[in-house]
């Protein structure tokens, strides 16, 4: 097994609002585990989408802590947020912990630059970190937050159940689900190939997106959820025609093949 990025070669790109979408998703989607507390998985190497975060959680009442593991990065972090009801740790989120502390862990473009054998040991260290009843939310998405998805793992007293796939997008490149392959979560990045674990479901929602494209993607987008017995969720408060998809399947979402 390939051993995870050196300490100082973790990128840590981000600009405010790049997480606006996955925001309104986390406090809209899982009002119970936010409540409990919320742990964010790196602070990037500026402080923009942390503090885009903490005033979305301060007008809540939940609690934030910022899990760093780059010293000069969690300084920067604790800096920055100074004026937040924020603890920044300096922590590796990765590592498993005896006593869980959050009803959410949110780790956006982390992953992303491990290898995928570390994937399944990496989501079960972020899932001691929350309580039973609590979500691990881990994905990707582009620079500008535009497109982008996210695994939902719930705490159970089994450990971590696949529970769903969330799909946000802004279309502010139109539409078409091949748009989401290069922002899955990790794990799935190469699952919609032939054989892949993702390959039916692709494969449904490209047929029912062709036959039924009507040139206008947030119309296209809303049917393809409803075709595929997904819940469509509105996010135009947030960007305009911006929208996400849930999808729950039955027996979870697969894993890789």
């Amino acid at each position: 097994m390939k051993a995870r990025p050196a300490v100082g070669r973790l990128r840590g790109k981000t600009r405010a609002g790049r997480l606006a979408l996955w925001d309104a998703l986390m406090v809209g989607l899982f009002p119970e585990p936010v409540s409990r507390g919320v742990a964010e998985v790196g602070a990037g190497e500026r402080a923009d989408t942390l503090l885009d975060l903490a005033a979305l959680l301060g007008g809540t009442g939940a609690s934030l802590a910022v899990l760093e593991v780059h010293p000069r990065r969690a300084a920067m972090a604790r800096e920055a947020l100074a004026g937040h009801r924020v603890a920044v740790w300096e922590t590796d989120a990765l590592e498993p912990v005896a006593v869980p502390g959050q009803g959410v862990v949110r780790c956006a473009n982390v992953l992303r630059q491990y290898p995928v054998a570390m994937v399944s040991s990496g989501h079960e260290g972020l899932g001691s970190r929350v309580h039973i009843g609590g979500v691990v939310l881990e994905g990707s998405c582009d620079a500008g937050g535009d497109v982008g998805s996210f695994h939902v793992l719930r705490k159970t007293e089994a450990g971590l159940e696949r529970e769903s796939l969330v799909f946000f997008t802004s279309f502010a490149r139109g539409f078409a689900p091949i748009q989401m392959r290069d922002w899955l979560p990790r794990d799935l990045r190469h699952q919609v190939r032939a054989g892949g674990a993702l390959e039916r479901f692709f494969g449904a929602w490209t047929a029912g997106w062709a036959a039924e494209r009507t040139g206008l993607p947030p119309v296209d987008f809303r049917s393809a959820c409803d075709a595929l017995g997904a819940q469509w969720v509105d996010l135009s408060d947030v960007r305009s025609d911006a929208a996400a998809m849930v999808w729950r399947p039955a027996d979870g979402v697969p894993a890789p093949t």
